[in-house]
């Protein structure tokens, strides 16, 4: 009789539905699309009478614009399910469902439909498990036609007689059942013992099924984070701090390194889908807390939920109709939020044109290797990897005030010989009526998480821009901001015909030392003066030619490769690696221009011998490898001396090596004299 109702009921919902609205898109990229966000709803009469509600439609607006992603509903419809009636789900507690999904929608947030009976289940699984089973059966149905900024979690933190093996047994029947009717759904599911990163390994996951985010909660320490709390042992134990301090923070690295390393393990996106501190806790440990967990998870490329938005743990409160101002700028770092002016539309890059990137199979969206080269090349190359030197995103707005908004891998901002613009910053070009790039603005970064209205004022008028991102730090998120009813779409091609892009490879300074702005590199000035795309292969210290590099490189398809990595090798290294270098890379592309860049002079290489001899020494062995493969037969090669890279007036440099944006300049002009004839449709902006 139950599984005859149950049975109707799923029909009747399916008969309800319109047309498929679900994606199959990739679970980290719908990851990324979570970003930050809120539980909601878990503990609010709303749930036995609409009259009673605290939360209400404004409060998804306030979420929004305080600069939240998405929010995480808690769902428990057991107490509203009897098996009398097949265990049907109540319309009055759907239709609070249903109001709610539609609010959240509205604003643009995204929506988790988490199902938080980890109380009954833990209690008592067995008597639990068809009505279990009978929720899925109905929400999976009526929620099917539902886009993909709808998720859903299938039950929220597995816990006592609900054992890691009985949980696997039970995700998996859920996620069958789910499957049926969203068979592209994006799924979330974490480990047994209440989301414990601790019970990874024990989770067991369908490998056939990639659409699917790993959840862990995060409450260490709990006599911190659960000090005062009424349902523990620690319910007089209060004035527990949390200071930041080097241990703590490095327990936290750790906790979540473990994490991690599952996670690149298994291939699989983490959500922490809970974290936060009890509210008689000390409020700036509170404040710090959250925000070394929110940063510390971002860092990593995780979304996240915040526990919770009232009740308890609170964040916004509703006796006072006000935000715990403390915790969400901990959240959602100032100037995160729309306090004044119209209300801003946030585009993340990943949904624009992110440019730079050689390859897509990335550990992180923004590093500039591929997940394969851990291991195969230097340690100090794959960290440098890390960071998104000559990285950019391009569109097309007719905006007239442009922010940005971005996080950063590290609290590094700048070094003591470059500023924290050029380190950490992002760099705003457009293109002019005429055709050519001009500087507008620049991002200055003044934490790891910042946002900044790059311009406000601009003529109306529908134009191209580029963003440059930082040079020496890494992103971990970008976002562009523009007013709600402006246009913000991903820009074309950059010219007329293919245009292929330069392939550029070396040291510090092609990363960007000591530029002042991520636009001064050379290679950026050559992208904007030639109109053409360009790949930083740039490594601090670490660009020496090794032969697994040019495998890497080898299976890029540039239109030029210039290989200007003399500053980081010495005349025995030029001689024994050049050559094998430049031969993999012509057998893979038999016509595909390379150019050699001898190193630039020492401006006080005048003075003291040991540089001045060191760069004749390079210089030499380039001339006479370049010699040997021009002999050899190697065609389509060419030659940049480096005598004259920066001028000759000892003006170009901050420490006699890196560059000033004036050696930039002229580094650029003389590269440009070279590259200029090598590339189709390349016509010279100067």
């Amino acid at each position: 009789m139950r599984a005859a109702a149950l049975a109707l009921i799923t029909v009747l919902l399916i008969a309800g539905g319109t047309a498929r609205a679900q994606s199959d898109a990739s679970a980290f990229e719908q990851n990324r699309k979570l970003g930050r966000g809120v539980n909601i709803l878990g503990y609010d009469p709303i749930w036995r009478s609409r009259d009673r509600a605290r939360f209400q439609a404004k409060h998804f607006r306030l979420l929004k614009e305080a600069g939240f992603d998405s929010v995480r509903i808690n769902l428990a419809p057991f107490r509203s399910m009897s098996a009398t009636n097949g265990y049907a789900l109540r319309e009055s507690w759907l239709g609070v469902l249903d109001w709610a999904l539609t609010e959240a929608k509205a604003q643009g947030l995204r929506v988790i439909l988490d199902l938080h009976e980890y109380g009954a289940m833990g209690n008592d699984p067995e008597g639990n498990k068809e009505k279990f089973l009978a929720f899925w059966q109905q929400a999976a149905a009526k929620y099917q036609h539902e886009p993909d900024s709808v998720y859903f979690e299938v039950l929220n933190e597995p816990c006592r007689k609900l054992t890691p093996a009985l949980w696997n047994q039970y995700l998996a029947e859920a996620l069958a059942i789910i499957r049926q009717t969203n068979p592209t759904r994006t799924v979330i599911i974490g480990p047994a013992f209440w989301n414990s990163l601790e019970h990874l390994h024990e989770l067991e996951l369908p490998e056939n099924d990639r659409n699917l985010i790993v959840t862990v909660h995060y409450y260490l320490p709990m006599s911190f984070t659960h000090q005062g709390a009424s349902w523990t042992d620690r319910a007089y134990k209060t004035g527990v701090e949390w200071q930041g301090t080097e241990a703590e923070l490095d327990t936290l690295k750790t906790n979540f390194d473990k994490v991690e390393t599952w996670a690149k393990e298994h291939n699989r996106p983490v959500f922490v889908g809970e974290f936060g501190a009890y509210d008689r806790a000390p409020m700036d440990s509170r404040a710090r807390y959250v925000a070394s967990v929110a940063r510390a998870a971002e860092q990593r490329g995780w979304s996240w939920a915040y526990w919770q938005f009232d009740s308890d743990f609170i964040l916004y409160d509703m006796a006072r109709d006000g935000w715990v101002e403390p915790l969400l700028a901990a959240l959602i770092p100032p100037g995160s939020r729309s306090t004044s002016g119209p209300p801003l539309r946030w585009t993340d890059a990943h949904d624009l044109s992110v440019e730079g990137r050689g390859w897509e199979n990335t550990q992180a969206f923004y590093d500039r290797l591929p997940a394969k080269a851990e291991g195969q090349v230097p340690a100090k190359v794959w960290d440098l990897s890390h960071k998104s030197a000559g990285e950019l995103v391009r569109f097309v707005t007719d905006a007239q005030t442009i922010s940005v908004r971005w996080a950063l891998t590290s609290p590094t901002l700048a070094m003591p010989h470059m500023s924290a613009t050029g380190v950490s910053g992002v760099d705003l070009y457009v293109k002019t009526e005429a055709g050519r790039w001009r500087w507008l603005a620049v991002g200055q970064p003044r934490q790891q998480t910042n946002e900044v209205v790059l311009a406000k004022g601009l003529k109306p008028g529908r134009r191209e821009y580029m963003l440059y991102l930082p040079l020496y730090n890494g992103t971990a998120r970008l976002e562009i901001g523009v007013p709600a009813e402006a246009a913000l779409t991903i820009a074309g091609p950059w010219g007329s015909g293919k245009r292929k892009p330069i392939v550029f490879y070396g040291t510090s300074i092609l990363q960007g030392a000591c530029a002042s702005r991520p636009g001064m590199v050379h290679s950026a000035i050559l992208g904007r003066r030639f109109d053409y795309p360009t790949i930083n292969l740039g490594f601090s210290g670490a660009g020496r030619m090794e032969l697994v590099m040019a495998g890497l490189l080898a299976e890029l398809d540039p239109s030029v490769y210039v290989l200007d990595c003399l500053p980081n090798m010495n005349a025995q290294m030029v001689t024994e690696r050049v050559e094998p270098f430049v031969r993999t890379l012509r057998q893979a592309h038999p016509t595909t221009p390379i150019v050699l860049v001898e190193d630039r002079r020492f401006p006080d290489g005048f003075l003291v011998a040991s540089k001045c001899a060191g760069n004749d020494a390079n210089h030499a062995a380039l001339r006479a490898a370049f010699k040997r493969l021009k002999k050899s037969g190697v065609r389509r090669l060419y030659y940049i001396p480096g005598d004259s890279l920066l001028g000759e007036d000892g003006e170009g440099t901050v420490d006699s090596s890196h560059p000033n944006d004036l050696g930039f300049m002229r580094q650029a002009e003389a590269f440009a004299r070279v590259l200029g004839p090598l590339l189709p449709q390349g016509k010279s902006r100067q």
